[in-house]
Order: structure tokens, then C-alpha cells, then sequence
């Protein structure tokens, strides 16, 4: 459900690239509702797009960048996500607040900096403590398990776990 690995990247300029305006309230595209504390700003430029570039590259395929906020105390319950098979997420700030995967009914909640989510698995944050900035990185037409050999095998990357 969540490979954890080591990536190098310059933090303060993609969190600065996080912090700068662009940001719309999230609206689930299949239902309509819009989320007051949960926001998206697409990316096709800078820093983020760099690195999502990169990594389209290495695995030969779509990478969409963005990057969202949600606020403190309000939890986005569990979810699959549509249409995206797994992400790369890496959290710019409120790694402390867990995500949390059930399945079968068992939940585990895991704290993470960089990281790639089987996000077809039901997962959640609930409650964060502060502000949470998420530079996301989703993928459409590969696996996670596909996405995680190809990650193991990288020299840029080791398993933090």
C-alpha cells in the first residue's frame, strides 16, 4: 500500500513553488461536491513539473503533477482515488499526520516524507495538526507494483523503511 523511499530534491523551492497562489477548493469530479477545506492547484511549470517530468521519463509514462492543502482538523475520509492507479506523493509539511490505509477492515496508519501509495487501496488523513502541503504526483496507466520494481531498482532512491 506505501513504499517508502528516499528522494533528493530541494524543499524550499518546491515548497515555495506550494505557497504561491493558484489554489481552487477540490471538487470530486464524480459527484459535484466541493471540498472548503481541501484545495488542488494544477501545475505545468517550475520546480514540481520538473521533477514529475522526470520521473514520466524513467517510467515511461503520463505524470501528472499538483499540488493540494488541507487545512487543519479536517479529515478526508476514506477514498479510493478514480482513475489514478498509484501516486508518488511527497509531503512538504505535516508529515507527522498520518495517512491511514484499511483493507479488510484492518487499519494502519504511517506517517511518510516521500513515498509511493497504492491509492486504489481506501485511505484517509484525518484531523491534521497544522496546515498540510502534498506535492502529488499521480499516475494513470501503471501499477504500483509496476511503479514500485521500477523504483527499487533506481540509484536515486533507496527504501526507507
Amino acid at each position: 500500500m506505501i513504499y517508502k523511499f528516499h528522494f533528493d530534491y530541494d524543499h524550499d523551492l518546491l515548497m515555495h513553488q506550494a505557497k504561491e497562489e493558484g489554489y481552487e477548493n477540490f471538487i470530486d469530479p464524480k459527484g459535484g461536491k466541493v471540498f472548503d477545506d481541501w484545495f488542488i492547484k494544477r501545475i505545468d511549470s517550475g520546480y514540481g513539473k520538473k521533477i514529475s517530468d522526470m520521473f514520466a521519463e524513467t517510467f515511461d509514462c503520463e505524470v501528472r503533477p499538483r499540488f493540494y492543502i488541507q487545512n487543519p482538523g479536517y479529515s478526508l475520509g476514506f477514498h479510493r482515488d478514480r482513475g489514478t492507479q498509484c501516486a508518488i506523493n511527497i509531503v512538504l509539511q505535516g508529515e507527522d499526520d498520518k495517512i491511514t490505509f484499511r483493507e479488510n477492515g484492518v487499519e494502519e496508519s504511517i506517517s511518510y516524507k516521500v513515498a509511493l501509495l497504492n491509492v486504489q487501496k481506501e485511505h484517509a488523513v484525518f484531523e491534521p495538526r497544522n496546515k498540510r502541503y502534498l506535492f502529488k504526483m499521480s499516475i494513470f496507466d501503471k501499477s504500483y507494483q509496476e511503479i514500485k520494481e521500477n523504483l527499487s531498482s533506481l540509484s536515486y532512491t533507496s527504501s526507507q523503511e
